[in-house]
């Protein structure tokens, strides 16, 4: 009886915090619409992905505040270069709180580094597509095998 008791117990506990989950999947296939602009030197949809971005974080709470106000930046972005710094920061935001709450980012989704920024950005491409120099240097990065801790001062992957 006890130990059947301590298994609904345990059964419950999952079935909390399986519907208190936190979702970024929808946050980020509006991110990776940005990446790939980004990769081809192009602002179409750009500053309409920040805006759903900015929408679906203000949903998640306190939880998405760093990413709401990573999104609000990049709306504004004007040029290229305005863009890719607000495309950072927002990337960064994202996988902070997907490292920080245990979620997943998606699918078939990667994580990417550029050594000649030191950011990451997350991409479904086999092949790096560098969002961060575009067409200048399409193929600059490598994968890295997980989610950064972006706290870290050493942000180079292992």
């Amino acid at each position: 009886m006890r130990t059947m008791i301590v298994g609904i117990g345990l059964v419950l506990a999952a079935i909390v915090v399986q519907a208190n989950a936190v979702d970024l999947k929808p946050i980020v296939e509006s991110y990776l619409r940005i990446q790939r602009a980004l990769a081809t030197d192009r602002l179409d949809g750009v500053t309409s992905a920040a805006g759903t971005i900015a929408r679906l974080a203000a949903g998640l709470g306190a939880d998405g505040k760093p990413i709401r106000a990573a999104a609000d930046q990049l709306q504004r972005a004007t040029d290229l270069e305005t863009a890719r710094a607000g495309f950072g920061e927002l990337g960064d935001a994202i996988m902070t709180a997907a490292k920080r709450l245990g979620v997943e980012v998606g699918d078939g989704v990667k994580i990417a580094y550029c050594p000649m920024v030191r950011k990451y950005w997350l991409q479904t491409d086999q092949t790096i597509q560098n969002p961060y120099f575009g067409k200048e240097m399409l193929d600059c990065g490598r994968f890295a095998p997980e989610l950064p801790d972006l706290n870290d001062d050493d942000k180079t992957p292992q």
